[in-house]
């Protein structure tokens, strides 16, 4: 994609037929995610490790929307990466303490805190930095504490939207934090894109279904695969009935291959006329009845029913549930014993 950048600086109208608009998007999107990992890159600190692992995952739940067109949810991760980054990516420092703000309205920005001393004697000269980005100093200013340590001050800096890492400088101590001048995105969509947002959403949802409660039958069979291969490239050509026709498609392969089955245990889901009807068996070296508890999520992963019932002596076991559920893909899951079993349904 910086090749790609790089071909659009220099040559803004592309082929023939110039950029598409998701094509400049893309670009667009991409410069900001690359702003993003060049700061994380200046400013790392040890303190930021226990986060880059999140941070790292958002980056490319980013990208994965940028890819397939999402570019509203993209909007939403963009902010919510930068909220991350202004919480997680400062140095504390007990000696100082402060808070900083921005007043966009007016271009002000107001600093107070306190300072750690021994000696209540002196005012002390404090030094602050604002950083863009990209390292380069936004702008810098210097002021004394009080006696008692205390400070206050503010001064005007016009500030474009975006991250600004204030340092502040007391003795040999320095602390940062982090202001977030956030973007209001004005890019217009047509009901055909905000289609294609839903549709992503749920494709969204699936995937991440089908690797929560799929396992290694997901990874590894290539009807997955080739199928999620299909939906991107129906969002990238904005094709929404094919996209909506290959979701139906990988929620059928996801009721056929993903279920998991044992010698040990069983069960079957079938919903119908707003009845679940659950059934199965578990294999018994004793002849008694049981307890047994099956767990109902939906296509989000949401836990959205616990049922208890009893199987009898043969280890046969069945139930309905007179309830109306939601449209979309559920799974129902029972845990007997060390043994884990599932089956799925879907609500249309």
């Amino acid at each position: 994609w910086t090749d790609v950048s790089q071909a659009y600086a220099n040559d803004p109208l592309g082929s023939d037929v110039g950029y598409t608009a998701d094509e400049i998007k893309r670009i667009e999107f991409r410069k900001k995610l690359d702003t993003f990992s060049n700061m994380v890159s200046t400013f790392y600190n040890s303190e930021f490790s226990a986060y880059v692992d999140e941070y790292n995952k958002m980056m490319d739940d980013a990208n994965e929307l940028i890819s397939i067109a999402n570019f509203v949810d993209a909007e939403s991760k963009i902010s919510e990466i930068g909220d991350y980054l202004s919480e997680y990516l400062v140095l504390e420092n007990p000696r100082i303490i402060y808070d900083i703000s921005f007043d966009p309205e007016k271009d002000i920005w107001i600093l107070n805190g306190a300072t750690e001393k021994s000696v209540f004697d002196r005012r002390e000269n404090l030094y602050v930095t604002i950083f863009n980005m990209d390292g380069s100093t936004h702008s810098s200013l210097k002021f004394t504490d009080t006696k008692q340590g205390n400070f206050y001050t503010q001064w005007i800096a016009p500030t474009d939207p975006g991250l600004y890492v204030v340092m502040l400088q007391y003795q040999d101590s320095k602390a940062t934090q982090i202001v977030h001048v956030e973007e209001e995105f004005d890019y217009k969509y047509s009901n055909s894109d905000l289609n294609l947002v839903e549709l992503a959403r749920e494709f969204e949802e699936l995937e991440s279904f089908a690797e929560k409660f799929g396992g290694d039958d997901f990874a590894s069979n290539s009807r997955f695969s080739s199928i999620i291969t299909e939906i991107k490239a129906g969002f990238i050509d904005k094709d929404a009935k094919s996209v909506d026709e290959n979701i139906d498609e990988l929620k059928l392969i996801i009721e056929r291959y993903l279920p998991i089955r044992s010698r040990t245990a069983v069960i079957e889901a079938s919903y119908e006329d707003d009845k679940l009807i659950v059934s199965g068996a578990v294999q018994k070296t004793i002849a008694f009845r049981e307890d047994l508890f099956v767990d109902i999520f939906d296509q989000r992963g949401n836990l959205v029913e616990e049922i208890s019932l009893k199987d009898n002596s043969s280890g046969l076991f069945s139930k309905v549930i007179s309830e109306p559920f939601d449209p979309g893909l559920y799974v129902i899951q029972l845990e007997y014993h060390d043994v884990r079993v599932t089956d799925f349904f879907n609500v249309k």
